[in-house]
């Protein structure tokens, strides 16, 4: 009998890869995991997440109980044709399985067909009849006590009801030693249901048939089931067994999102020992209680060691670029400057009150539009960097790019690259001069906020009470200022200030002229020719780095110290042997 006043703990010790010293192995990381409690670890492929789940399952030999992600879901016939004997067989092979190195990419021995399926259906349909029986004996002996025990489901009936709660509109019925399930109405062989029903029913099984205490550990649900019913289903069945500890191995980071009190096993690498028995991970262990949004939370999961937060969306320029000038590094996309801005603070607020989670560091890259100087200065204090031309498309439209991509393009077609490249610069300054008026006025339209606050005095007595605030010959001040910053006559050493000063979005048609200078069919083409220049020339590179104002040199130290960060362990005490508490 379990004593459920008692949290029963399965005190995991991890060995980790790299330590302060060359050769000297890190302190173990120590994930004490209690009944009730979840555990996720995430991290991309290779970084060994199977190989812990083989590890974990055979350090915890007998209390574990291991779901495999690579694992037949299917079954020949709804009828059992596995005797008590062999059930009990197959469990005793799948738990000494489990201390073998090879079983985390696949199934070994004899039993490696419907072995595993046909134990898990065993115990499901042998907990039925055993609740028939125990129903029985209280009616013959206790008729008191039987009318309360007629109220509690079955196995299989809970088993219902957890699909239900996930959407599945399945319900499924022991008949004798077969499996019949109902769909609509319409009864038939448990053999039929669907690919997803039966990965369903199948590791509902055996999460309800595991013993008190068991540490389950699942592998990838998400390999077998559609994201709408993993999640409602995995939410159901962890509550359904408040008497076991899980742990849960999954790329789906909406899973990790939509269990807010969970800790975090963030896997980053993996060294894996020729025998099994010195295996070691690059391992960091993330709370993430408290106040960070979802999806910042999600980016840090299946991020690298830095993170750059930049405007736009995943096709977005600001992205494709950082990510060619920032090789090694993250990139997310939040949209706009404000949501850099509150995410670059919730992983820095996250940083500041979890130690476990030094490891991660997060940049933000916003445009520079008309902020001051020492606005920049400020915000680059927080970890969000301005760029140092208005905005992406001056470093795409930038003349050192336009020159790359017309050297390239003059190789490509047997033109003079000089000529080509003229060409191309001086559609430019007439497409920037055409539309001088509507540069002037989106960069009028940049400024006249921060402006407008200079002018009034907000701190006035009686300020917030008046009806009208008069800023008289504002608008008219501020477009003498640009109109005179504007050159008559744009010439080429003109153009690099033009970009870094106006939002070149606003001439309309830039692209679009250069591109067909340049000999190209779309602005599209030029676009893309222009990423590639990036990516294969150096010094072209280097240029354009410096456009991005301190942030590549916050970066390439923030790269330097990942390297030499060791693992985020949190004791100090040697290795204890794995065991279970």
């Amino acid at each position: 009998m379990t004593d459920n006043t008692v949290p029963q703990t399965f005190a995991i010790t991890i060995p980790l890869m790299g330590g302060p010293e060359p050769g000297k192995p890190e302190k173990p990381l120590e994930v004490p995991l209690r009944r009730g409690e979840l555990l996720f670890v995430v991290g991309p492929n290779g970084s060994g997440k199977s190989a812990l789940a083989r590890w974990l399952a055979a350090a915890f030999q007998g209390r574990a109980r291991w779901i495999k992600a690579l694992r037949r879901n299917w079954f020949s016939s709804a009828r059992l044709n596995i005797p008590p004997a062999a059930a009990s067989e197959v469990e005793n092979y799948l738990s000494q399985e489990s201390t073998n190195r090879y079983s985390r990419v696949r199934e070994l021995g004899s039993y490696s067909n419907e072995g595993p399926i046909q134990s898990a259906l065993f115990r499901l349909l042998e907990a039925d009849q055993a609740s028939d029986r125990t129903f029985r004996d209280e009616v013959r002996n206790n008729p008191e006590a039987a009318a309360d025990l007629c109220r509690e489901p079955r196995p299989s009936e809970r088993l219902n009801a957890l699909l239900g709660s996930a959407g599945l509109r399945i319900a499924i019925r022991p008949s004798g030693w077969a499996l019949e399930a109902t769909r609509a109405g319409k009864t038939f062989g448990a053999d039929e249901m669907s690919d997803g029903e039966r990965a369903a029913v199948l590791l509902a099984a055996e999460i309800l048939t595991a013993g008190a205490d068991t540490l389950l550990i699942i592998d990838e649900p998400e390999r077998h089931l559609h994201r709408a019913i993993s999640a409602p289903l995995l939410a159901a069945l962890f509550a359904e067994r408040p008497d076991c500890a899980f742990i849960v191995l999954t790329h789906d980071l909406s899973l990790v999102t939509a269990h807010p009190g969970a800790r975090v096993l963030i896997l980053r690498d993996c060294r894996l020992s020729e025998n099994g028995n010195d295996d070691r991970w690059d391992a960091h262990l993330l709370d993430p209680a408290g106040p960070i949004p979802d999806d910042v939370l999600e980016a840090i999961l299946g991020a690298r060691r830095v993170i750059l937060f930049v405007e736009g969306n995943e096709s977005s320029l600001d992205r494709r670029v950082a990510e060619i000038l920032f090789p090694g590094v993250t990139v997310v996309p939040r949209g706009g400057c404000e949501h850099v801005i509150r995410a670059v603070e919730a992983v820095r607020a996250l940083r500041a009150r979890d130690p476990s989670a030094a490891w991660i560091e997060a940049f933000g890259l916003i445009d520079r539009d008309a902020r001051s100087d020492e606005e920049v200065q400020q915000l680059s204090t927080r970890g969000v960097h301005a760029l140092a031309v208005s905005a992406i498309e001056g470093v795409v439209f930038h003349p050192d790019v336009i020159a790359a991509v017309a050297n390239g393009q003059a190789e490509h077609l047997g033109y003079d690259d000089e000529s080509l490249g003229e060409a191309a610069l001086a559609r430019a300054r007439d497409i920037l001069r055409a539309a001088r008026d509507r540069l002037i006025g989106a960069r009028c339209e940049q400024r006249l906020p921060e402006r407008l606050l200079r002018a009034i005095n907000v701190k006035e007595a009686g300020f917030w009470s008046r009806n009208e605030i008069r800023v008289e010959g504002l608008p008219a001040a501020l477009h003498a200022e640009e109109e005179a910053a504007f050159p008559t006559e744009i010439r080429n050493d003109d153009l690099p200030r033009l970009v870094a000063r106006y939002p070149v979005k606003a001439a309309t048609g830039l692209g679009k002229a250069v591109a067909e200078a340049l000999r190209f069919r779309t602005e599209s083409d030029f676009l893309a020719c222009a990423l590639q220049a990036l990516r294969t020339d150096d010094g072209l590179r280097a240029t354009v780095r410096r456009l991005f104002g301190d942030l590549p040199a916050a970066i390439d130290a923030a790269l330097a110290r990942s390297l030499t960060r060791p693992s985020a362990a949190t004791n100090t005490q040697p290795t204890p042997p794995v065991q279970a508490a």
